[in-house]
């Protein structure tokens, strides 16, 4: 028989262990919670990018590694808007994945998308690289290209 302290004790044991599980539960992301944070960045943030093709604006969203091994991004997003001219539509992504990233980025995983967005000059394909770094979104590879033909320009 339970004494009525240890009967006590035995309950706050047992809602501090259900509190610790259930911090610990909200705190972890499953892989689809983390590809749609990826999304919505990619709405809210590289949308926007692709409409005005601003490279003050797209400054912000480069990932460290990509920004020093690119140094002639500024001629890129330029490229980028002289072929395809502002974006329309992006649709929904047709490519998703997460891997691990690679040492030294500072992120934990690197999530993969693919679109085919509709530009004013006409449909291309796009694949992003997006890690999370300092809980913010950045990208860590772009690649556009013709959707039908193997010519890109990429990181």
């Amino acid at each position: 028989m339970i004494s009525k302290a240890g009967g006590i004790a035995l309950i706050l044991v047992s809602v501090g262990c259900g509190l610790g599980s259930f911090a610990l539960f909200r705190g972890y992301q499953t892989v689809e919670e983390v590809i749609q944070s990826a999304e919505r960045h990619v709405e809210r943030e590289i949308v926007p990018a692709m409409r005005s093709w601003d490279p003050d604006r797209w400054e912000r969203l480069w990932a460290d590694g990509l920004r020093e091994s690119l140094p002639d991004r500024k001629l890129m997003i330029r490229r980028f808007s002289d072929r395809l001219g502002p974006v329309q539509v992006l649709g929904k992504a047709n490519y998703r994945a997460i891997r691990p990233a690679p040492a030294g980025m500072g992120a934990k995983s690197v999530v993969e998308l693919g679109y085919s967005p509709q530009f004013t000059n006409g449909a291309a394909s796009l694949r992003l690289k997006l890690a999370r770094i300092e809980k913010q979104w950045k990208i860590a590879s772009i690649t556009l290209g013709d959707p039908a033909s193997t010519k890109s320009v990429s990181n």
